[in-house]
């Protein structure tokens, strides 16, 4: 099912609180059912990343309600984008809302001339898959202890930034 009344929008610092409560709540439902959740920590000095630029943030509201978001940074060499803590409520999943969040970044990062766009995810939690069909393909996976981190990667511009 898709939702139509969805806004995909950058945040402002007032969301930030917002988007953290979502945030955690998001992560501590797992996305597959027997799927894992990891531990979610914020970091501390997050509103003093967003206030200097360091760290975007983009947020799906339905009625003026967060209901998901998404954030990305230039990655330490300055040619691509990395995209991380994407968090969709349970109730909003399986709508297109995480896809548009990508989808987003994705034509942001392409618009500002960046390369690829690069993630990683736990295999554990059953987000490979998802981002394989959005185009995302590996090149690396780390095992650890307890499961294994793949990161992946999505080519934008074919030129360096």
């Amino acid at each position: 099912m898709k939702m139509k009344n969805i806004q995909i929008k950058k945040i402002n610092l007032n969301q930030l609180p917002e988007v953290i409560k979502m945030t955690w709540q998001a992560f501590n439902v797992p996305f597959l059912k027997g799927g894992i959740i990891s531990d979610y920590k914020e970091s501390e000095n997050l509103k003093e990343m967003v206030e200097n630029k360091k760290i975007f943030i983009l947020a799906a509201l339905s009625n003026n309600k967060i209901v998901g978001a998404v954030r990305y940074k230039s990655t330490a060499n300055g040619q691509n984008i990395y995209l991380f803590r994407l968090a969709v409520l349970k109730f909003y999943r399986y709508m297109g809302i995480g896809s548009k969040l990508v989808k987003r970044v994705e034509k942001i990062t392409k618009k500002l001339g960046y390369k690829k766009i690069k993630l990683d995810c736990v295999l554990e939690k059953g987000l490979f898959p998802y981002y394989k069909k959005l185009g995302y393909r590996v090149y690396n996976i780390k095992k650890h202890d307890d499961h294994y981190d793949v990161f992946m990667y999505k080519r934008v511009n074919s030129f360096k930034k």
